[in-house]
Order: structure tokens, then C-alpha cells, then sequence
């Protein structure tokens, strides 16, 4: 009886059938359409009936039962249901959507507020410094730490900074070509996330060997690659987002950049726009 009671309210709750009295051949109806409403929303009488397993008469006197004046008034209260239905789980959707955005604005905040305030300034300065005057900035990056490097080439190009970028990973036989070209005046920007990446070390010591400055971007003092560099420039990740944020590499890429035009005395016009 408490089970008949349950899924009395259950699906009253889906289908909104107010305060009737139903047999429980009525209610396995009406349980069989709260749960299949896609499905019951376009059968006809017949094919509903097939697929209960109860006559026409029954579900044509469920339909009295419930103020419907015929089968076709029923299954188009069905549908309108269903299209409410559909409606509220796109709003909750949406709104389910929209709160988890701003807990991801909120991170990005925090996170970029934090790196800000712990820049250590001298660093940037003389990285920048480093860059500026160079002959030659290779920059190193692997999977994710890519897409960093790429951005920093951009801007140096910008600058009229002759740079490049290699994955070590990807293309190690041009690594090592350019490896070998690099002298005392030449600078190396090793990008490192995840920052135990196992390639980065390696080009790092060989560029030191020519003399090369070297500078890690990295998420920790406690990167391989940091232990080697002559410079660190620590750019921690979020790890409280949905996705990986690379808001402070690239800011500290924006950084390095504004103190770089600073140092060689540029301004907007002397940019390489076109590139």
C-alpha cells in the first residue's frame, strides 16, 4: 500500500494529475508514460495499448478518469508535459552552467591576483634585459607549454627580437641544430608544464655549456628544468578549475614583453604589427 501511495505522488509529481482516485492497473499506465514520455508523447492508442499490455477500454476510461474527453487530449497533455520538462532541464542546465563559469572567473581572479602580487620584479627586469640585447632567443616548449612559447615568439617578433621555437619532443634533430649555433650573447626560454618534463633539463645544460643566459617559466622551484636555469620565473597553475588556466604564463609573458619595448626604448609605432 506504501508503494502504491509512492508512486501515486510520483506520478502525480511528473504529470501533474491533481487529486484522483486511480486503480492500480491506471497507475501502471500512468507510470508507464511519467517514465516513457518521449516515447508515449507520439503513440497511438493501439500502439500504447500493445505496449502496456491492457485493452483500449482501460486506458480510454483512464482518460475520463482524468477530466480528458478523448486519447488524443491525453497525448497532447503528454506532449506539452514533456516540452515543460525539456524546458526547466535546459534552465537548470543553463543555470547550472552559468554558476560554474563564474566559480571559473572567480579562480582566475584569485589566481592572477596571487602571481601578481608574488612577481618578483627584479627577475622580470633582468630576463628582459637578457632578451633585448640577445642575437638569438630560442624558446623550448612541449605539449601544452607550446602554445606559451608561440605566444612569447609573437610578441618578441614583434619586438624585432630574432627568435624561434622548437618542441624538443617533436623535433629534436633541428633542437640540436640550433643547439650548436648558440653563443654567449644567445638567450634559451625553456616553457615547462607539466614541469617534470624530461627533455627540457638536457637542452637546458647544453645551452649553459655554450654560454647561452637561460630562463625557465615553470609552475615550481621544484621543476628539473628550474634547478639548471640561470633564471626562474615561477607561473603556478590553477588546479581548482575545470581545465588547465595558463593565465599567468602568458601574463608573465605580457610582463616580459612591456619590460623588453621599455629597455629598447620602443613605442606602439616602432612594433612589427604585421607579423
Amino acid at each position: 500500500m506504501r508503494d502504491n501511495q509512492q508512486l501515486l505522488e510520483q506520478v502525480k509529481t511528473v504529470l501533474n494529475i491533481g487529486h484522483c482516485k486511480l486503480t492500480n492497473k491506471q497507475l501502471s499506465i500512468l507510470k508507464y508514460v511519467s517514465e516513457n514520455m518521449d516515447q508515449a508523447s507520439y503513440l497511438s492508442l493501439r500502439q500504447l495499448c500493445e505496449n502496456i499490455g491492457c485493452s483500449q477500454v482501460t486506458i480510454l476510461r483512464l482518460c475520463r478518469e482524468l477530466g480528458y474527453d478523448s486519447f488524443v487530449a491525453f497525448r497532447e497533455a503528454i506532449r506539452h508535459k514533456r516540452s515543460e520538462k525539456e524546458r526547466q532541464e535546459e534552465l537548470s542546465g543553463t543555470t547550472a552552467s552559468a554558476e560554474l563559469f563564474t566559480a571559473v572567473l572567480e579562480n582566475e581572479r584569485k589566481l592572477l591576483d596571487s602571481f601578481i602580487s608574488q612577481v618578483k620584479g627584479c627577475d622580470v627586469d633582468m630576463c628582459a634585459k637578457r632578451i633585448s640585447e640577445a642575437d638569438f632567443v630560442l624558446i623550448l616548449g612541449s605539449g601544452m607549454s607550446s602554445f606559451v612559447g608561440q605566444a612569447l615568439s609573437f610578441r618578441l617578433t614583434q619586438c624585432s627580437v630574432e627568435n624561434t621555437v622548437v618542441d624538443p619532443m617533436k623535433d629534436p634533430r633541428r633542437l640540436n641544430q640550433l643547439l650548436s649555433l648558440l653563443t654567449q650573447k644567445s638567450v634559451v626560454v625553456a616553457i615547462s608544464y607539466p614541469m617534470f618534463n624530461t627533455e627540457l633539463p638536457q637542452a637546458v645544460r647544453i645551452s649553459n655549456m655554450s654560454g647561452a643566459y637561460s630562463i625557465a617559466i615553470t609552475s615550481s622551484m621544484d621543476a628539473p628544468v628550474a634547478e639548471i636555469a640561470a633564471t626562474t620565473l615561477i607561473c603556478p597553475l590553477s588546479d581548482e578549475n575545470i581545465y588547465n588556466s595558463f593565465v599567468t604564463p602568458l601574463e608573465m609573458v605580457n610582463l616580459l614583453v612591456h619590460s623588453i619595448i621599455i629597455k629598447m626604448g620602443l613605442t606602439y609605432k616602432d612594433l612589427r604589427l604585421d607579423n
